[in-house]
C-alpha cells in the first residue's frame, strides 16, 4: 500500500522503533560515560568504534565474503545489541576480572552468537584489503594504543592497563 510521508510518520510501529533507537543511542552514551576513563577488564562488554567513522561494528547476519562459515563484520549507526563484544583472555594465564593491559592477546566475543573476531588469512578482498569475520575458531588479537602513522606519543606497546574510551589498535596474530 502506498503512505505518504505524514502518514509513515505517524505510523505506531515506526514511532516505537524510533523511539527505541533513541533510547538504545541514550544508554549507548550513559554506558560510554560510565566507563570511560576507568580500567578494561576480562569479561567485561563493550562496543567497538570505527577510529575514523566512530560508527559502531557489529556482527551481521550475511555471510562473510571470504569464509562462508563466518559472519560478516560491518560499521552500523543502527547496530543495536549487535555490537557488543565480550572481552576474553586469549591465554590461560588471564581470567575473567582481571584488567586487560595493552599488549595482551584477547579474544573478542560476541555477545548474543558468541562467535569471535579474526582476520581471514586465506585470500583478500577485491579491494586487496583482509576481512574482519566472526567465526567459531578463537583467534588472538593484541591491543595497542591507536596513534596514526608517524604519531608522537607514549609507546604503544606499554604494559599498563587499559582504559575505556581510548582508542586501540586491534592487530591479529595468529
Amino acid at each position: 500500500e502506498n503512505k505518504t510521508a505524514e502518514q509513515m510518520a505517524a505510523d505506531p510501529a515506526l514511532m516505537a522503533a524510533q523511539a527505541a533507537v533513541e533510547r538504545e543511542e541514550e544508554m549507548n552514551r550513559a554506558s560510554f560515560s560510565r566507563i570511560a576513563g576507568r580500567e578494561v577488564r576480562y569479561g567485561q562488554v563493550v562496543q567497538l568504534h570505527h577510529a575514523v567513522t566512530d560508527v559502531p561494528v557489529a556482527v551481521g547476519r550475511q555471510a562473510a565474503l571470504l569464509n562462508r562459515e563466518g559472519r560478516r563484520v560491518v560499521e552500523s549507526e543502527a547496530a543495536g545489541d549487535a555490537a557488543w563484544f565480550r572481552v576474553m583472555p586469549r591465554l590461560r594465564i588471564q581470567s575473567e576480572g582481571e584488567r586487560v593491559r595493552l599488549g595482551d592477546p584477547i579474544v573478542l566475543e560476541h555477545v548474543q552468537t558468541s562467535l569471535r573476531l579474526r582476520v581471514e588469512r586465506a585470500g583478500r578482498m577485491p579491494d586487496g584489503r583482509r576481512e574482519v569475520s566472526a567465526t567459531l575458531e578463537k583467534a588472538a588479537l593484541r591491543v595497542s594504543l591507536y596513534r596514526p602513522h608517524g604519531g608522537a606519543g607514549e609507546d604503544a606497546d606499554a604494559p599498563r592497563p587499559l582504559f575505556g574510551g581510548e582508542a586501540v589498535r586491534l592487530v591479529y596474530e595468529e
